[in-house]
């Protein structure tokens, strides 16, 4: 499976051609002209990962310059589960120095479709990317409720269906409090997130140190059984999310220059 992340209308080896409307009028923050510009600088047949962003130029300034940029609709992007593929959640991105339109998009989201066809794979409950203007095209939109009647004999509804799945979080969860498995629990859930936050940040054995520091006071302070079972996933991701942007700021130039003022303070 090819999948293409950069749409370039020029080519010229060793150097990087852009359109000018993005630098010259349409987007006026250096950060988001450095972004597109980066990105564009990559191979057409480069799969683009927003970590590899992160570790290149920390979480930070790639969040606030790609917000930008899907504002713009110079990128594109949704999420979504793959039938035939892995249980977690997916992204796929597209980037461009021309912005996109919602025919573009649509375009898009069949493209990668096709190709995900062909490793006998294929998009389940596609959801846009925060920040995008563009929406999910219908023929998408309820593939979760198509598929799902097609693997079932009996008709349900989404809303009977996502009942179901929350009494089944419920008890599960419940089972796994009352046997005392709550800390397992919550580290398996933290090691989900090991990829999207870890590589480039922090070796195993600091990652293993750090989320077993958090995990434990969670359950000392039992602030995790408080929390609805259907919002424990969200509410770590959102805690190591902030982890790890802590983390860039204390490595980043800006904390750096932040150090050197506050000195240049305190001498005088």
């Amino acid at each position: 499976m090819n999948l293409s992340n950069v749409i370039k209308r020029r080519k010229t080896s060793n150097y990087t051609q852009i359109n000018n409307l993005p630098i010259q009028e349409d987007i006026e923050n250096l950060a988001a002209i450095g972004l597109l510009t980066y990105i564009m600088s990559l191979p057409e047949n480069w799969t683009l990962y927003k970590t590899q962003l992160y570790n290149k130029f920390t979480r930070r300034t790639v969040e606030g310059a790609w917000k930008i940029l899907l504002e713009k609709r110079y990128a594109i992007g949704f999420k979504c589960y793959l039938q035939g593929g892995s249980k977690g959640i997916v992204y796929f991105y597209n980037v461009s120095d021309i912005p996109f339109t919602q025919d573009d998009f649509d375009s898009f989201i069949e493209d990668i479709n096709k190709a995900l066809l062909e490793d006998n794979k294929s998009i389940v409950k596609p959801e846009m990317i925060k920040d995008s203007p563009f929406t999910i095209p219908k023929k998408f939109s309820n593939v979760q409720n198509v598929q799902h009647k097609n693997n079932s004999t009996k008709s349900t509804t989404t809303k009977e269906v996502k009942t179901k799945e929350t009494d089944t979080n419920k008890h599960l969860l419940s089972n796994i409090v009352n046997n005392g498995q709550a800390e397992e629990f919550l580290l398996n859930t933290c090691n989900e997130f090991y990829a999207e936050f870890a590589i480039g940040r922090w070796s195993k054995k600091q990652w293993s140190s750090l989320i077993k520091k958090f995990v434990g006071e969670l359950i000392a302070s039992k602030r995790y059984k408080s929390i609805h079972p259907d919002k424990i996933k969200p509410y770590i991701h959102r805690a190591l999310a902030n982890m790890a942007d802590h983390h860039d700021y204390k490595h980043s130039q800006d904390f750096i220059d932040y150090q050197d003022i506050m000195e240049q303070v305190f001498r005088e």
